[in-house]
């Protein structure tokens, strides 16, 4: 949450936000689970205060109300290719500094791009590593990564699964991020399979829980 988002809070529930403003903190709602839980909270402290305050504000804040329960019932039901789930999962950042490897190295590189978000140089520095070693798993799998954000699901999936199919301490994490490739893709069942293979020791296993019960639930 934002430090005024208490003041769009208090804004949006007594009717005094205007449309524009109201849509986009409708739009964040969707995005923001404490927002949600902050304005249910409030929704219910503000209707005995305000009753105080008359009928119209009660009502104002009423409709408010209704609104906030339409918005939620839409995040839990709306099919999750209607709302992006994929973008909730951020890929990791890089890190060569355990490898000890050079700063001006292609992986040193890579590494630079991929946490600043430039896949396609990203993408490019890494070709350049495998290249050179095409067992290296872990340019691989980042590799994979990188061709995720860069929306190259093919590419990505090829990857991966290279990785997975390695058995390396990164196969559950490939997992996972092939399974978000299928969810871009809309194949719910392909998405679900891959996500029962995340193992329980991966450091996705939670967030892969969390995705399988949304989709299970539609």
């Amino acid at each position: 949450m934002q430090e005024n988002d208490h003041t769009l809070v208090a804004r949006y529930l007594t009717g005094e936000m205007p449309p524009e403003a109201r849509k986009a903190f409708e739009e964040r709602m969707l995005a923001e689970p404490r927002l949600r839980e902050a304005l249910e909270s409030a929704a219910g402290r503000y209707v005995p205060h305000l009753r105080r305050s008359g009928r119209q504000m009660v009502q104002r804040v009423f409709i408010a109300a209704v609104t906030l329960a339409v918005v939620v019932a839409l995040l839990l039901y709306i099919s999750p290719w209607k709302h992006d789930v994929s973008k909730q999962f951020t890929v990791p950042e890089m890190s060569y500094l355990a490898r000890g490897t050079p700063a001006d190295s292609s992986l040193a590189q890579a590494v630079r791009s991929f946490n600043r978000r430039h896949y396609p140089q990203a993408i490019a520095s890494l070709t350049a590593v495998l290249n050179h070693d095409p067992g290296d798993t872990y340019a691989r799998y980042f590799r994979g990564l990188a061709y995720l954000e860069n929306k190259e699901i093919t590419r990505s999936r090829a990857d991966l699964h290279t990785v997975y199919d390695g058995g390396s301490t990164l196969a559950p994490e490939s997992a996972f991020y092939i399974a978000l490739g299928y969810l871009k893709e809309h194949n719910r069942d392909k998405c679900l399979e891959w996500l029962t293979r995340v193992s329980k020791n991966a450091e996705n296993y939670k967030r892969a829980q969390q995705l399988q019960q949304s989709l299970r639930s539609k």
